[in-house]
């Protein structure tokens, strides 16, 4: 059985690679989430980019964790991906019904 994932790993993973959001585009979502936002300080996109890499770091150890205990192989798809969020509470707001 593979060693469990770490959130840690993925995570560093993820900055070494360089994967960043857009801050135009960050900034782009919040404001049109609220009409009263206004302009945001510089810092703002860059710490909701680092949340959105941690959200997604989060999902992948989970969703590789449903797939060392279903021992359905060593590759994700969408369905691993839906039964890691719906097992989860921490996800169900991304549960469509």
């Amino acid at each position: 059985m593979s060693e469990k994932p770490d959130i840690n790993k993925i995570n560093d993973l993820l900055i070494n690679k360089s994967i960043i959001f857009p801050s135009n585009k960050i900034k782009k979502i919040i404001q049109q989430s609220d009409e009263e936002i206004g302009k945001q300080t510089s810092i703002t996109p860059a710490v909701v980019s680092h949340a959105m890499m941690l959200f997604m770091a989060k999902l992948v150890v989970e969703s590789c964790e449903t797939l060392l205990e279903d021992n359905q192989g060593n590759k994700l798809d969408l369905n691993i991906l839906e039964k890691s969020i719906k097992k989860d509470d921490e996800f169900d707001f991304l549960i469509d019904e």
